[in-house]
């Protein structure tokens, strides 16, 4: 069993058809994010499955600060 063909957290009963999130259009390899934004061009198919991979980590990242509470922040005192 594969990842796609995995339930995912939350998921009950018969699993959702899953689709690939690349795509070919006209000058090169794409993903399209949740937003329904398309992310590309990448020269390869592997290219942008790489992509994807580094969008989702970089996502995941993002939503934990948002939402850490625990995190100082700390100003700039570069001077630049």
């Amino acid at each position: 069993m594969s990842g796609k063909d995995k339930p995912r957290k939350g998921e009950d009963g018969p699993l959702p058809q899953r689709r690939s999130r690349t795509f070919y259009k006209g000058d090169g390899w794409y993903f399209m994010t949740r937003e329904h934004i398309d992310v590309g061009p990448f020269a390869s198919q592997e290219l942008a499955e790489i992509g994807v991979q580094d969008y989702a980590g970089f996502s995941m990242d993002a939503d934990r600060v948002n939402y850490d509470t625990s995190l100082e922040i700390v100003p700039d005192e570069s001077g630049l």
